[in-house]
């Protein structure tokens, strides 16, 4: 970044937190990206033994599967989808 650019940038929140500058600096130095906690959230699930399952389903099956195990947003309950497929093995637990 340009720095006269940075340094405006820098002025105008100064600008802006007169009176705040302590939450504003706190805010500022969090390291907290969309990324980071995606990432955290991850190794939060990792750590209770889980992990991400990634598929791919046919259109001609996805009505079926759908009306099958609907999920409260309108989409497919993939939960409901692995415990169907676990207790027709008879591994569920």
């Amino acid at each position: 970044m340009d720095p006269k650019i940075a340094g405006k940038i820098l002025d105008r929140i100064a600008e802006l937190s007169q009176g705040n500058e302590q939450r504003t600096m706190d805010y500022l130095s969090k390291p907290q990206t969309g990324a980071e906690r995606q990432r955290r959230y991850e190794e939060k699930l990792m750590g209770e033994g889980l992990r991400q399952v990634k598929t791919w389903l046919p259109e001609k099956d996805i009505a079926t599967v759908k009306a099958a195990f609907p999920s409260p947003r309108g989409g497919i309950d993939w939960k409901a989808v692995i415990k169907a497929a676990l207790k027709t093995t008879g591994q569920e637990q």
